[in-house]
C-alpha cells in the first residue's frame, strides 16, 4: 500500500502526509527514496486502511 508514496520520487518537495488534521512533512527540494523511508517511519504507528494522493507531492491517510 505504501507503493503510492514511491510514485513521487523525483518530484519537487516537500513530501506531505496528512492524518486527522496533523501534517507530517519531509523537507526536501527533490523527493528521494530516503525521504520516502523517513516518512514511512513517521507514519508506521498510525492505523489507516488506505492512502489517497491529494496533490503531486501530498497524501492523506484514511481509515
Amino acid at each position: 500500500m505504501l507503493d503510492i508514496l514511491q510514485s513521487v520520487v523525483g518530484n519537487y518537495g516537500p513530501l506531505i502526509v496528512e492524518h486527522e488534521g496533523k501534517i507530517h512533512t519531509e523537507a526536501c527540494c527533490v523527493i528521494e527514496e530516503r525521504h520516502i523511508v523517513k516518512m514511512i517511519e513517521k507514519i508506521k504507528h498510525i492505523p489507516y486502511s488506505r492512502i489517497s494522493q491529494t496533490t503531486d507531492r501530498s497524501f492523506v491517510l484514511l481509515e
